[in-house]
């Protein structure tokens, strides 16, 4: 009895400290910056990313096997969009997505992968490009939630 009591104590605190032991970056807003028939400016915020994190974080669009796999059209123009990691002045870390030609489609369904030296984080977004008299300093995206998260340490869904 005494043993059966001992087990239940030592798996209640392992739950209970798991979450301080596991930390995962996540993919937050998206802001788009421009406009339709501009080219690409837009930024995705990184979420509890830690500096050993960030050292070791690369961001891409995820490849045609992912696409196919979330059911997603890769349009032409994502070969031309750049991504990349940078901090804000504010001291945000954030995805940078960029293109030098125009984006002629009002909506882009982007795939944007993660990776980091403990784990990857896919997520689908969906970007609405408003004609330029409709554009105001900022354009809010929402992002389609349709989520996929592998961390090594253990599966986490950080939304």
């Amino acid at each position: 009895m005494n043993k059966l009591i001992n087990k239940q104590i030592f798996l209640a605190l392992f739950f209970v400290l798991i979450p301080l032991t596991v930390s995962a970056t996540g993919l937050g807003k998206l802001n788009v910056f421009s406009a339709l028939g501009e080219p690409l400016n837009a930024e995705i915020e990184l979420l509890s990313a830690t500096p050993e994190e960030l050292v070791t974080l690369t961001a891409n669009l995820g490849s045609e096997e992912q696409y196919a796999a979330q059911g997603i059209d890769k349009a032409a123009i994502q070969q031309n969009i750049k991504v990349g990691i940078s901090k804000k002045p504010n001291g945000i870390s954030v995805v940078q997505l960029t293109s030098s030609q125009v984006v002629t489609d009002p909506f882009l369904d982007i795939l944007v992968q993660v990776v980091w030296s403990d784990g990857q984080l896919s997520r689908e977004y969906t970007l609405l490009l408003d004609p330029p008299e409709y554009s105001g300093s900022t354009i809010n995206s929402p992002a389609v939630e349709a989520s996929q998260a592998v961390a090594k340490q253990s599966a986490l869904s950080p939304q």
